[in-house]
């Protein structure tokens, strides 16, 4: 955070009298109208050692396919008149650069299919109201040199607008709530300094972790609402790599939908555990959770963790645990032959698993609980145990070739 305040004190503390550029906004106060700014008009690129100021009291618009790129400083005075400080439409963008810096101290509304894109860095503090709000299909891409700082709040998708999208590959500062009707996704960071409005994400829209697939931290309190949606990716095994994360410091409540989704042709394996959701407390569950089909009777199974959440991949439910205790299964590992002992129920069923799922042998458990091995070709496997149509216990068991 040493950098976000070093940047805002740099910028508040800029000589106004170096300015390059004065924007003085007249109506249609469209950055390309090049009468509203002295002493020259700066064309749609800001260079580096270049500033721009927009004064007080003046309204300023990029749209008609404008794309503005910023890699020196802009510095956007509150208004007076008017509750929005910069207005993007139609397919405007704003480019921040690298070295690029802007600080804005009111309103930023975006609508249609503008889009802000952040190498550098976006300050929205210094007013009343600092916040942006976002229509249609706006779009905010902070890539991962990129640092936004919010000192209220982000309306990601407001009055309704459910397409509207936030990406953070790179930092995201939110000292107010960030209200998401649209989808938040990446692999970056979003953080708070407010420990009192938490930085929290509310709504009923999407966060999706990754980009197909990664983590995403929140080092605040999240609330999935009871409408809000949680989708994640699976591709592999390697948490934030193959697989979604959200991550983080900050707690988890959790309310809402999950959606899993298998990615890029994936198909776990039986046994096989995702560590989906990270945090410094989980409170709640998920009221639906709408998992992938898989192959070979494998089913999920959720577990909701101090600090965590878990998906892991087995076979269908109904073990009772009690009962499970008590059975015994040997020698392992096995030849030709298994014994199970502890059964009271005769003739109970059994099933031999792969580790993939793949049913390899099955059959009635006689009364001496003797069975003989005809051709498993495995090495590692389960066995399922099923008395009086209920499954009582599933044993990882291992082979030894002959």
């Amino acid at each position: 955070m040493k950098n976000v305040l070093f940047s805002i004190m740099l910028l508040l503390s800029m000589d106004l009298k170096a300015t390059n550029y004065i924007f003085s906004g007249q109506y249609p106060y469209d950055w390309t109208s090049a009468a509203q700014w002295s002493p020259s008009y700066p064309g749609t690129t800001i260079n580096l050692g270049d500033t721009v100021r927009v004064t007080n009291g003046n309204f300023l618009a990029i749209k008609n396919n404008t794309t503005i790129t910023i890699n020196g400083v802009v510095l956007i005075d509150s208004f007076y008149l008017y509750n929005t400080l910069l207005m993007m439409t139609n397919n405007s963008r704003l480019i921040i650069g690298t070295s690029g810096k802007v600080l804005c101290k009111n309103y930023i509304d975006m609508y249609n299919t503008s889009k802000i894109e952040v190498y550098g860095e976006l300050l929205v503090k210094g007013s009343m109201w600092e916040s942006i709000q976002m229509y249609d299909t706006s779009e905010i891409l902070i890539h991962p040199s990129g640092l936004v700082y919010i000192e209220d709040s982000i309306y990601n998708g407001y009055a309704g607008s459910t397409s509207a999208k936030i990406t953070v590959n790179g930092t995201l500062v939110n000292d107010g709530t960030i209200y998401n009707e649209g989808t938040i996704n990446g692999t970056g960071s979003i953080i708070t300094t407010n420990n009192q409005l938490n930085g929290n994400i509310v709504g009923n829209g999407y966060v999706a972790p990754g980009l197909s697939p990664g983590e995403l931290k929140t080092d605040f309190d999240y609330t999935l609402s009871s409408n809000g949606k949680l989708n994640m990716e699976i591709g592999g095994p390697i948490p934030g790599t193959n697989y979604d994360v959200l991550g983080g410091n900050g707690s988890k409540t959790l309310s809402g939908t999950l959606n899993v989704i298998l990615y890029n042709g994936y198909q776990p394996q039986l046994g096989e555990e995702f560590t989906i959701i990270n945090g410094s407390q989980v409170n709640g569950t998920f009221s639906t959770v709408n998992y992938p089909l898989l192959p070979n009777n494998l089913t999920w199974q959720i577990t909701y963790n101090i600090n965590n959440v878990k998906l892991k991949v087995i076979l269908p439910a109904g073990i009772e645990k009690n009962t499970e205790d008590l059975i015994s299964v040997y020698p392992i590992p096995a030849t030709d032959v298994l014994f199970i002992k502890g059964l009271h129920h005769f003739p109970s069923q059994y099933k031999i698993f792969s580790m993939e799922g793949q049913v390899l042998q099955s059959g009635e458990i006689p009364v001496d609980g003797k069975i003989i091995i005809n051709d498993v070709n495995i090495i590692l496997g389960y066995l399922e145990i099923i008395e009086d149509d209920k499954r009582i216990v599933v044993k990882k068991i291992s082979f030894l070739k002959q």
